[in-house]
């Protein structure tokens, strides 16, 4: 709702301000033997729960092979199927679903989606048995789907793992928790004067202060719940803001030239034009693209050097195939000329 007065401007709004989940970090050193025998570190550790849940956002940083598992029970080696989602595998070029523990690979696409020294943003879905996995370019803005899978005989997900098995360290960064928004409302006031000078002033003031409360519910040996309460409070210091135009004059600023070491007289124009060419011109032969007419780049390739060796080597045996046998024919006839002459 708005109100207005003789000479002032009254107006209200409201401030919405996200909450962002909170986040668990997981580290998942190299493991030693065969990929069948590694273990999953399950995010129930950790306070997630994935019994109702259909899908996983995270943060990965993992030269290759980082594996989401997703299971019915806690125990990764138990019988029964699993889904298992692996994010650069085959040396960081296939995105593989597979439907057990390392098993049959039921989806395999090409493509490099992990770092080695950066994190990378993925969501896993799994609904109905659609199993699928997203990249996101833009922190989670905006998402592109990479494999999907369409499980026939689908199961309930009620645990999650993840690891890097035997093939690198990783570290994880799981989002925990979902949104939360706070709502407060500001009237703002904007005087506005016009005196013989135009001149206007706008100051603003604006005050946003919201709470954010999430729990975690850690599983171990016992249960334990916790209950966080951060206060976020947001000032924007009052500003002032004051231009002034008088006149309807835009004003000039000019760069003189300094003629005086070339004699010139300021209303002489034809001596100042030479003076600018004298300043402007530039000797050709200093150019760069002068000098690398004339200089050859070094190459240190390995593919240019075998090919200067290939002709270097076609040259020597030119040589070597046409002059080098009518050089022992000369020889050898001077030889026996030389001889028929000591003959009495």
């Amino acid at each position: 709702m708005c109100l207005a007065w003789p000479g002032k401007l009254t107006f209200c709004f409201a401030v919405l301000l996200p909450i962002t989940s909170a986040e668990v970090t997981v580290l998942t050193p190299r493991q030693s033997g065969s990929e069948g025998n590694t273990q999953v570190k399950l995010l129930s550790a950790y306070g997630y729960s994935a019994a109702g849940q259909s899908s996983l956002e995270f943060q990965v940083k993992a030269c290759q092979d980082a594996s989401v598992a997703l299971m019915t029970t806690d125990d990764e080696d138990a019988s029964g199927k699993i889904y298992m989602v692996t994010l650069g595998g085959y040396v960081n070029t296939k995105i593989v679903i597979y439907d057990s523990k390392y098993g049959s690979e039921k989806t395999k696409m090409s493509g490099t989606v992990l770092g080695c020294n950066a994190f990378n943003y993925f969501k896993v879905k799994w609904s109905s048995g659609h199993v699928s996995v997203f990249s996101s370019p833009d922190s989670g803005v905006t998402w592109t789907e990479l494999a999907l899978w369409i499980d026939p005989s689908p199961i309930a997900v009620n645990y999650i793992g993840v690891t890097t098995s035997i093939y690198s360290d990783g570290e994880w960064k799981i989002k925990i928790g979902g949104e939360t928004t706070s709502i407060e409302t500001t009237t703002t006031t904007i005087p506005i004067t016009t005196p013989a000078e135009t001149t206007t002033t706008t100051t603003t003031s604006m005050k946003t202060t919201a709470e954010v409360t999430f729990s975690t519910t850690t599983s171990l040996t016992t249960t334990a719940e916790a209950t966080t309460t951060t206060a976020i409070t947001t000032e924007m210091v009052t500003t002032t803001y004051t231009s002034t135009m008088a006149s309807g004059v835009c004003p000039c600023v000019c760069i003189k030239l300094n003629t005086t070491s070339f004699d010139c007289a300021l209303n002489d124009v034809s001596c100042v034009i030479e003076a600018v060419k004298k300043e402007l011109t530039v000797d050709k032969q200093i150019l760069s693209s002068t000098i690398r007419k004339k200089t050859s780049a070094n190459d240190d390739r390995p593919s240019a050097q075998a090919i200067g060796m290939v002709g270097v080597a076609f040259l020597v045996a030119f040589v070597l195939i046409v002059f080098v046998p009518d050089f022992v024919i000369l020889c050898r006839y001077l030889f026996q000329r030389q001889s028929k002459a000591h003959i009495p």
